[in-house]
């Protein structure tokens, strides 16, 4: 099976055709104004009447012109082979979308803009200022926005912050300026890390923002993987980079949104991530754009265009990864990939590109392609489980930030349930899985630490409850003193995340209802309130009984949990008397 057929028939990520025609948004581009409603943005493109919006999207080609220059694979579609290689040309005319009509801006946002706008009219400096990419992208999706990217055309950001000082010191003199302007730094180039653009970051009445200028690039023979940047045009901006959808721009001087690419509002409309250029020329100048483009799939649950999969699967692009991209900034976009709220788009991916051998490096623990067939199998339908039920939210106030964190790490636990159910040594387990995601991609130790705890839990539990792939289900009689305690102390570590931990392990032995037997068994067992364990007695306890510090204390301690776990109704009187009499 092919890699497209495969994407295809097990979760539909890839779409049918970059070329298609047909309008296969999963939605529509939704205003965050009050009132607002589906645009119509691209009816024109579909060859509909765009109602309601008077002419005021301008520049979009007809169906018949998009499909015969821009859809093609080749360079033929790029407007000239002037300059980047040749995918864009400053003579480009954009397509138009009249902010107003899409998005509302904060109070905060308009003051930035206010004061930008301001100080280039007043110092009569010779430049445009335009915010690019992820903002522009998440306003036009209404979801929230972070920091916020300006690209300055003909000025560095250095220059132009340089004047943003020069101008609040001259028009505003009574303000307090550093309740506006925060301290600046620059941010230096850094090429050999794909890192090819210098910018500056500060702070604009608390948002955090980056001042960059338009830039292109040109690559010269002698070194070809490393372009050397020059001021450029908006068009030439967009078609260095990533994606078209991240390659829109809002002109803060024309309260519009741009599209010199052509095809990212259309792209954006209907949730489709492709790169601007040829896949595999991004690719090859940045490699670190395979493991983004995953990113935002999940974060956006966008559909991949054909060509950029083909390209991110690409062995060149491996070895681009590995001999380019840092292993902190592996572990970094890992991370970013963790709170996702369709992760499971991510898990698929990182397996049918081979991209997860960045992360976790399975062949040495032997796995063959069916082994990791059946676990990604069982990853999604832990996820699909978990968010059906809502079990990992058990915590009162939970961002949904930190509810999909928790749930997309206890997946990536049950992915690698099989490889490691036959390991005995759970502790040694965690740290060696830890170490290994850490020396791979420096994933940050509380990630990969979170995941190995939820891996030793997965196994413990399915030991202690005696589980295995049969109907079967463990009695109350079966469980001996020792291993009352033990299961206790297993849903101690459990804790918060006891429920959705019974739900992945009815998943992982295929026992539907196993999870709510097992609660039952732990009401039976008088082990439920194990969940929140406080310590009753403390080694000052210990001390004042006349134990001598040392080993003993830690023992004593140990026991009186022990029976502070079989007993639901210790309290910390009771609990100081058992330890008198273990004294005794």
């Amino acid at each position: 099976m092919s890699a497209s057929s495969s994407l295809s028939s097990g979760s539909g990520e890839i779409a049918r055709s970059s070329g298609s025609s047909s309008h296969t948004a999963s939605c529509l581009i939704r205003s965050s104004s009050p009132g607002a409603t589906d645009s119509p943005l691209f009816a024109a493109s579909r060859g509909c009447d765009a109602v309601g919006f008077d002419g005021e999207i301008e520049g979009y080609p007809s169906p018949s012109t998009y499909s015969s220059s821009r859809r093609c694979s080749s360079v033929a579609w790029h407007p000239t082979m002037a300059s980047r290689r040749g995918f864009a040309s400053s003579s480009v005319e954009p397509v138009v979308l009249t902010r107003k009509r899409s998005f509302a801006l904060s109070e905060t946002e308009e003051r930035i803009f206010s004061l930008l706008r301001n100080t280039i009219e007043h110092l009569k400096l010779d430049t445009r200022a335009r915010v690019a990419g992820g903002w522009v992208r998440n306003k036009l999706l209404g979801v929230p926005c972070g920091d916020v990217d300006f690209a300055m055309e003909k000025m560095t950001g250095e220059v132009f912050a340089g004047h943003l000082q020069r101008y609040l010191k001259e028009c505003l003199p009574t303000e307090n300026k550093a309740h506006v302007l925060g301290a600046t730094h620059v941010v230096h180039a850094n090429p050999e890390q794909s890192r090819h653009l210098e910018t500056v970051r500060t702070l604009l009445y608390g948002q955090l923002i980056d001042i960059a200028h338009l830039r292109s690039e040109i690559y010269t023979e002698e070194d070809g993987r490393i372009p050397k940047a020059q001021f450029g045009s908006p068009a030439d901006d967009a078609y260095r980079r990533d994606f078209t959808v991240n390659a829109l721009y809002y002109n803060l001087h024309t309260d519009s949104v741009e599209d010199y690419t052509g095809r990212g509002l259309e792209d954006l409309e209907r949730m489709i991530l492709r790169s601007p250029v040829p896949p595999m020329v991004s690719l090859k100048e940045d490699p670190l754009r395979a493991l983004r483009a995953i990113r935002f799939i999940a974060t956006f649950d966008l559909k991949i265009d054909p060509e950029l999969f083909q390209a991110m699967s690409s062995e060149i692009v491996k070895i681009g990864i590995s001999t380019k991209v840092s292993k902190e900034r592996l572990g970094h976009e890992f991370a970013r990939m963790i709170p996702s709220a369709h992760f499971h788009r991510a898990m698929r991916l990182l397996i049918e590109s081979e991209l997860y051998l960045f992360f976790f490096d399975f062949r040495r623990w032997f796995w063959n392609s069916s082994t990791i067939e059946r676990s990604l199998r069982r990853c999604e339908m832990v996820l699909d489980h978990l968010a059906r039920v809502g079990a990992s939210d058990t915590q009162s106030g939970q961002s949904a930030s930190t509810v999909n964190e928790q749930r997309n790490l206890l997946s990536v636990a049950a992915f690698l349930f099989e490889c490691f159910q036959d390991e005995r040594d759970s502790s040694g387990l965690m740290l060696e899985l830890r170490d290994h995601m850490f020396e791979l991609a420096k994933v940050p130790y509380v990630l990969s630490q979170q995941i190995g705890d939820y891996l030793v839990l997965l196994l413990n539990g399915s030991r202690l409850w005696k589980l295995d792939n049969s109907e079967t289900s463990s009695s109350c009689a079966m469980f001996t003193l020792r291993e009352k305690i033990e299961i206790g102390d297993w849903v101690n570590r459990c804790g918060s995340q006891l429920s959705p931990i019974l739900l992945v392990l009815e998943v992982l032995f295929e026992q539907r209802g196993l999870a709510l037997r097992l609660e039952t068994h732990l009401i039976e067992l008088d082990l439920r309130h194990c969940v929140h364990l406080p310590p009753l007695v403390t080694g000052a306890d210990v001390l004042k009984c006349g134990i001598p510090t040392g080993a003993r204390v830690g023992v004593l301690l140990q026991q009186v949990r022990n029976w502070q776990i079989l007993h639901s109704s210790a309290t910390r009187e009771r609990a100081l008397e058992q330890l008198r009499d273990l004294v005794a």
